[in-house]
């Protein structure tokens, strides 16, 4: 496939936007279509398009990058080789067939900090569908993209990083992260020394020093889940049901006095009594089936948090 750098400068474009080198590759039509929707979609978000962002052979050198994932690489041959702030790269493979069906992968690589990339396939891909999926990665590419500078250091130094859960290197350290509140703590022999809560914002360095707390946070509890058990509710049930046949039995198999014999069997009375009080336990086997039948207190844990509660038995 043939890639071609766009050699558009928008005029109209502010002077302090920034500068962006626009690289499309993929078939003849829909290499053109994308090249003017990142032209229009720059352009109606205070970029301007450079003109010879990159010369061919680092044209080619970056390609080489991207065409085996290699961000490294391919942020190496920009800060290097380019004469424009960020480099937008967007790769396009067509599959064979109909419907057509065609994958955008779009790379965001700007100067001092780590390339940002989306992929996404568009599914019988018109011409209106293509535009739409490409103008999402784009929003979503530069909103991803948009990083602040953490400067990290511990007393002592040497501790392992972790912000949001994941480790991100040992202490002092230097790296972009994203915009917005993160959790950052500090690790030393397997235990969380300190912990706090930062702001990241766009284009700025956050400088940070952290030292050990006084009292080492405790990782977290697992709280074992709620076991609940089904053999009484099954008891109870099957003990139900069987004294209400028992009871039909005995009112079935009751005799009236017809002065036929000198003695009858009167069991009416019996048989509606234990139907009646199998019908309740029945009754009752079935209520602690529905609300999980265990006996006692029970923690359900799950993604959102956790519920404590009670489950007992009438």
């Amino acid at each position: 496939m043939r890639w071609i750098i766009v050699a558009l400068v928008l005029a109209c474009a502010p002077a302090h936007a920034a500068k962006v080198g626009v690289i499309v590759t993929g078939e003849t039509a829909v290499q053109s279509r994308l090249t003017s929707g990142a032209t229009h979609f720059l352009e109606t978000h205070g970029h301007s398009v450079a003109v010879g962002a990159l010369e061919p052979s680092a044209i080619s050198n970056l390609l080489d990058c991207l065409s085996i994932d290699d961000a490294k690489c391919a942020r190496g041959v920009v800060e290097k080789s380019a004469r424009a702030e960020t480099i937008l790269a967007v790769r396009t493979e067509v599959a064979k067939g109909t419907p057509r069906e065609i994958t955008l992968s779009a790379y965001w690589i700007a100067k001092g900090h780590s390339p940002v990339s989306m992929r996404r396939v568009c599914e019988k891909c018109s011409d209106a569908a293509l535009d739409s999926t490409f103008e999402a990665i784009l929003t979503d590419l530069v909103r991803s993209s948009a990083a602040g500078r953490l400067v990290l250091s511990s007393k002592p130094p040497g501790l392992l990083a972790v912000l949001d859960g994941q480790p991100i290197g040992t202490t002092p350290l230097e790296r972009d992260v994203p915009v917005g509140q993160h959790q950052l703590g500090l690790v030393q022999n397997g235990t969380t020394v300190a912990q706090r809560y930062i702001s990241v914002v766009a284009d700025e360095r956050a400088e940070i020093t952290m030292a050990p707390e006084a009292h080492p946070i405790p990782p977290p509890r697992e709280v074992p889940h709620a076991h609940h058990t089904r053999v009484l509710p099954a008891m109870l049930l099957g003990a139900g049901i069987a004294g209400v046949v028992t009871g039909g039995v005995l009112v079935a198999t009751s005799q009236s006095p017809t002065g036929d014999h000198p003695t009858y069997r009167d069991t009416k009375g019996l048989g509606l009594g234990i139907g009646i009080g199998g019908a309740v336990l029945a009754g009752v086997g079935v209520v602690l089936l529905l609300r999980g039948g265990g006996d006692g207190p029970t923690i359900n844990v799950t993604a959102g948090g956790a519920t404590a509660g009670w489950i007992g038995r009438f």
